[in-house]
């Protein structure tokens, strides 16, 4: 296991991500918006401009995020290395943000001690590359407040062993670990070597097509994502049980998976015995763990004491739903639209309940919605308003409208 200081040479060397991973502002993360994903938790909006902790900010990627969808929000930016903080202001200065509200601090979470506590702690891509994950687990605990709440992203190890493997050649091959132009020597001849049809090449072939797309090609053929993917001086492979024990330890509770629909039973052992169904949630979970390794882990966690309760979500005349804006849509055949969104949901609305989506901008009832596409139709069909009442509610239990305040 790497220790601290090996980290921070590493990013200190090749800052992650470099400035050339754009902004992507078509990407809007749910988890990167502390009011739904305090909705997301307890149903309730929150009730005051949160205090955001960027827990492993690097250069400033998330902390851009984090400062777009919370833009009244107070934010304390932390990272170990400091030419990534460095790049992390020259990020949000070129995406014309101000960084009145924005504090950058350079130092180890495990060693972090600042006098406030946090509504919301932003923590993804950082704890696996801590020597202690428990002491950095302790840590962010301890700056949370009683009723905040914190995402985690963590590596996914089933997703990794072709990674794993790699790394493990590598590492064995590198004379020198402290020079990273070797590493990346041998990482570049490497890959360019192996056999045409080899899986490694064929997956390294598919992660830098993904990575383009997402981030750009500038990035997916930086020295920063060879170093972090191939060269990582520190990686935990925890899988998703032994997480689960280190927030136990740490009195913290998982509340909400951000990608639910990836944790379904019934999709993965069609044709068993249902046997799981005798399970409670957490052991379903940590069976169905190495099944589905297109997904890292993304949740919310809270106080272990702490009782977060989410009352059914219920369409009323009064409310004014609003487009949540990661969700993509598209028209299919016979004029179907179909909903899809980041959090793992899909609908399809028949043509006449379009305007429920279409025209649910905050300012708009549900009532006048309803009438809208009833009057276009038929005005005098029970059956057809019964069936737009059903659609209104599909899209309110889906996250594919929220009501923005309660």
């Amino acid at each position: 296991m790497s220790n601290t200081p090996s980290v921070q040479a590493q990013y200190t060397a090749c800052p992650y991500p470099p400035l050339e991973a754009g902004e992507l502002p078509h990407i809007h993360p749910p988890a990167a918006t502390w009011d739904f994903v305090h909705y997301y938790c307890s149903h309730r909006h929150a009730s005051q401009e949160p205090h955001i902790l960027d827990a492993g900010c690097g250069t400033g990627f998330s902390t851009l995020k984090l400062a777009r969808a919370n833009p009244s929000a107070k934010i304390t930016a932390v990272d170990l290395s400091p030419s990534s903080l460095k790049l992390a202001q020259q990020r949000l200065k070129a995406a014309g943000i101000s960084c009145e509200n924005i504090q950058f601090l350079q130092g180890d979470l495990t060693q972090l001690n600042q006098p406030q506590t946090f509504d919301y702690i932003y923590c993804t891509g950082v704890l696996h590359h801590m020597p202690d994950p428990a002491a950095g687990l302790a840590k962010l605990k301890a700056h949370l407040k009683p009723r905040g709440l914190m995402t985690l992203m963590l590596y996914n190890p089933h997703a990794r062993h072709e990674i794993r493997a790699l790394q493990k050649i590598l590492h064995s091959l590198w004379q020198n670990p402290a020079d990273l132009q070797e590493g990346l020597m041998l990482c570049r001849t490497l890959l360019h070597g192996l056999p045409e049809g080899h899986p490694f090449k064929r997956m390294y072939s598919q992660h830098l097509t993904v990575i383009t797309q997402e981030l750009g090609p500038a990035f997916a053929h930086s020295d920063a994502f060879l170093v972090d993917t191939y060269l990582q001086v520190c990686e935990q492979e925890w899988e998703l049980s032994r997480w689960w024990q280190e927030l136990d330890s740490a009195g913290l509770q998982i509340l909400r998976f951000f990608d639910e629909a990836s944790w379904e039973p019934g999709q993965y052992l069609k044709g068993l015995p249902d046997y799981y169904q005798e399970r409670n949630f957490r052991e379903r979970c940590c069976l169905l763990d190495p099944l589905r390794r297109a997904n890292n882990y993304l949740f919310v966690v809270g106080h272990g004491d702490q009782a977060w309760r989410r009352p059914a979500l219920a369409w009323h005349p009064t409310d004014t739903p609003c487009k949540l804006t990661w969700v993509q849509s598209q028209v299919l055949g016979d004029h179907f639209l179909a909903l899809e969104n980041q959090l793992g949901s899909k609908l399809e609305l028949a043509p006449l309940a379009h305007g429920l989506w279409e025209k649910a901008d905050g300012k708009t009832d549900w009532e006048t919605l309803i009438q809208i596409c009833h009057t276009i139709s038929n005005p005098h069909s029970t059956e057809l308003r019964q069936a737009l009442e059903r659609c209104a509610q599909q899209l309110l239990d889906g996250y594919f409208v929220w009501n923005p305040v309660d």
